[in-house]
């Protein structure tokens, strides 16, 4: 446990939720944590954060943490406003925080694990017997809505280790990161488990020089995975996949297991491999986009999977399998030309389902 008390600064307060009266001339043990983010309301920008809450304890206990204090706004430009934490056990007790801010909700609805509508900021960090640390917090968007595994934290969108961040809120040295308060881009992003650049952008999990995404375990919307690396999408439960979008200069697959589990799906890359092996799987509601610079196909496996969907299809060699399983139930769209051919040799292998299969 600690206590928390409010430090008057230039960009303001964030919360009050304890205070500890200093009785002696020695240096404070404490942290003075301060929250920034490139989504404060004067920012002009469409996502902005409204609200933003902080919740202390311990990295046992830290994701079930309600938010303790909350703060409306923000206090400059760039700045929401600053907490100072102070031990209430030993002085060098380790302490974890989190702070949620809310963009299309509230800090008090941001639930784990997907934190949904929230930039969620998680930071391990340990007192120093009669040192007074900081810590700089950056709430960016580009870690709206991104979930990340547990023990790590969101960075300008990549997953980092929730103790590897520097006092200035990074990852790697460098001291034009902040300037007078202001948050300056870009930021490093480094990349999970492998640390390689080019796993900026999973939303997964990046491992072997592949971006593996299981929207039942991260918050899928919209671009999800690493521009130039493989990458496999899985889409387990309905509604995980409701507007998904794959772009990469690699191969690309969707694996959609159940009805009601994939709907707008946009693939553009290299390969775009989609598969509907669940019945209804991408059925009458789905919305799906391939474009593959070498080949593109659409598997439809189980009974009703993809029938009634709509598809669109270009690339060199655009492919519709359909083959349900018994039972009389027809799968695949019910007429010819759901691909546009684009190009010579566009559209070949779409072949005319049996309405009697």
């Amino acid at each position: 446990m600690v206590r928390l008390t409010l430090r008057r600064v230039a960009i303001g307060a964030l919360a009050v939720l304890g205070l500890l009266a200093m009785t002696n001339c020695a240096e404070p043990t404490q942290i003075v944590v301060e929250v920034f983010t490139d989504a404060c309301p004067s920012s002009g920008k469409p996502e902005v954060i409204h609200s933003t809450g902080i919740a202390v304890g311990t990295a046992d206990n830290i994701e079930q943490r309600r938010p303790s204090s909350t703060h409306e706004g923000c206090e400059s430009a760039t700045g929401v406003g600053t907490l100072v934490i102070y031990p209430s056990g030993a002085k060098d007790a380790e302490v974890a925080i989190k702070v949620l801010g809310g963009v299309e909700s509230t800090p008090d609805r941001c639930d784990p694990p997907s934190y949904a509508g929230c930039i969620v900021h998680r930071r391990m960090l340990r007192f120093i017997p009669n040192v007074t640390q900081r810590a700089t917090v950056r709430l960016t968007l580009a870690c709206l809505n991104r979930q990340c595994p547990t023990g790590t934290t969101c960075d300008n969108g990549a997953c980092v280790g929730d103790r590897d961040l520097l006092e200035d809120g990074g990852t790697n040295a460098d001291a034009a990161r902040l300037e007078s308060g202001v948050v300056l881009p870009p930021f490093d992003a480094a990349a999970p488990d492998t640390g390689d650049p080019a796993c900026a952008k999973c939303a997964g999990e990046c491992v072997g020089g592949v971006c593996n995404v299981d929207c039942s375990k991260v918050a899928c919307n919209g671009e999800v995975c690493a521009p130039t690396l493989p990458c496999t999408i899985t889409c387990p439960k309905a509604g995980n996949c409701a507007n998904v979008s794959c772009t990469t200069t690699q191969k690309c697959r969707i694996d959609c297991a159940k009805n009601g589990t994939c709907q707008k799906l946009a693939c553009v890359a290299d390969e775009c491999d989609v598969n509907c092996h669940g019945d209804d799987a991408c059925n009458v509601g789905a919305d799906i986009s391939l474009t593959g610079t070498t080949k593109a196909s659409l598997d439809c496996q189980m009974k009703r999977a993809c029938r009634g969907a709509k598809t669109f299809c270009t690339g060199k060699a655009c492919t519709l399998t359909c083959s349900p399983s018994s039972g009389g139930d027809n799968a695949c769209p019910l007429t010819a030309g759901p691909c546009i051919a684009v190009g010579n040799g566009a559209c070949d292998g779409w072949t005319q389902p049996n309405s009697n299969n």
